[in-house]
């Protein structure tokens, strides 16, 4: 899990804001309205996959601390479970 999230990072560090949707030259004065439109749109589709991934590194991280806590539990049941059968015996 998170290597899909540091994947997902990965894709928007490797693509970066619409950079270039902004130029002048390439779309004139009238493009310019459209490419600020598309240049919100990217910027706002970047921020919602960011968010996912950063969802992605919350998640495995609870995902490690229960089972974390799980296998502290294992543990504290298996020697419990020894002490009363040491006691059963003796």
């Amino acid at each position: 899990m998170r290597d899909t999230a540091d994947k997902v990072h990965q894709a928007i560090d490797a693509t970066g804001a619409a950079q270039g949707l902004g130029d002048f030259n390439a779309f004139g004065l009238v493009g310019q309205i459209v490419a600020a439109g598309i240049e919100y749109w990217i910027h706002s589709a970047t921020s919602f996959v960011k968010g996912l991934g950063d969802a992605g590194h919350d998640l495995a991280d609870k995902v490690k601390t229960a089972q974390e806590m799980l296998s502290a539990h294992e543990e504290n049941t298996k020697s419990t479970l020894t002490a009363i059968g040491k006691d059963i015996q003796s």
